[in-house]
């Protein structure tokens, strides 16, 4: 799997052939995560892009859902049934695995890295401001 700046996540197999494409409208892709968010057993693609919005993927490239979250989402963080994302401007976000908010925290300044870390996500900034927020029950 790999995202551009141009705007193609492309999805392809062990020869190379490609599997799928999935058109982000020319923005970057900043960050893809794979994981199976819904417990369903079967992996889903989480992409956070240029756009603003987080797109949830199915195997087959499908958006399941988009979530406009305002400005570029820059990283993201699945973790306990959650989709945590990163945005330029600062905001740290969870999403159910429906795509629907549970809250919304701020950093102040664009969101570099999102990591879990002793139970809580913790979100790195461009100017090195660092916070740390619980991490929803699963």
């Amino acid at each position: 799997m790999a995202g551009s700046s141009t705007g193609d996540l492309v999805c392809g197999d062990l020869t190379g052939a490609v599997r799928w494409r999935f058109d982000n409208h020319g923005y970057p892709a900043h960050r893809i995560r794979c994981g199976d968010l819904d417990g369903d057993g079967r992996p889903e693609v989480a992409l956070a892009s240029g756009t603003g919005y987080v797109y949830l993927l199915n195997q087959a490239g499908q958006a399941r859902w988009a979530r406009r979250l305002g400005s570029a989402v820059t990283d993201l963080l699945l973790e306990r049934g959650h989709l945590l994302a990163g945005t330029s401007d600062g905001q740290v976000v969870a999403l159910d695995a429906a795509g629907q908010e549970l809250w919304r925290g701020e950093l102040g300044e664009g969101v570099t890295c999102l990591e879990r870390l002793a139970g809580r996500v913790v979100a790195g900034g461009e100017q090195g401001r660092v916070a740390a927020w619980d991490l929803p029950p699963a």
